[in-house]
């Protein structure tokens, strides 16, 4: 019972940071980049085109 409770709390931990990293970084590897970040449509830079 203490292990499974530990490995939730751990998994939660885990969730929390990836999601406060992907906050964090969503300026360059988000969703969608804001428009003023890429001044060239037809040619995005590397980050996005992996970010897309």
């Amino acid at each position: 019972m203490t292990i499974l409770w530990l490995a939730t709390v751990l998994l939660l931990l885990l969730l929390a940071a990836h999601s406060l990293i992907r906050l964090v970084r969503s300026d360059g590897y988000g969703v969608v980049p804001p428009p003023r970040d890429r001044p060239t449509d037809r040619l995005p830079s590397r980050p996005y085109a992996v970010g897309r």
